[in-house]
């Protein structure tokens, strides 16, 4: 497994909203850094992917059930780049064993290996 893929699950108050501002503001510099910060999923802030977090904890088998993570598997098939996700709510998500294995599982299929930031 060549490629990553970052879940960065920065619990509440501990300036993941600034990190996320920053990363969609600079998604050229860290495309050319060989780092791909989607669009996908964010609602409620459009900096952060809060729809893929629910969607993780809704979703009981595989997470291309979900629309969101489809799109976001399209995407990642036709890059080379690793790939961050962000949202608070992964935090809130992440606690249970089975959303952990269907992130990991996901990222898996794509041949990416999963690596969770948590501060």
């Amino acid at each position: 497994m060549s490629r990553k893929a970052f879940v960065h699950i920065g619990t509440h108050k501990t300036g993941t909203t600034y990190l996320q501002k920053w990363m969609l503001g600079n998604q050229g510099p860290l495309a050319e850094l060989g780092l791909f910060y989607p669009k996908i999923g964010m609602m409620k802030r459009p900096t952060a992917q809060f729809k893929l977090s629910a969607d993780a904890r809704d979703v009981h088998h595989d997470l291309t059930e979900s629309a969101a993570w489809r799109t976001l598997q399209e995407q990642l098939m036709s890059t080379d780049k690793d790939v961050i996700l962000s949202a608070e709510t992964f935090s809130d998500k992440i606690r249970h064993e089975d959303v952990t294995s269907r992130i990991v599982d996901f990222f898996n299929a794509l041949n990416m290996k999963t690596e969770f930031i948590v501060f």
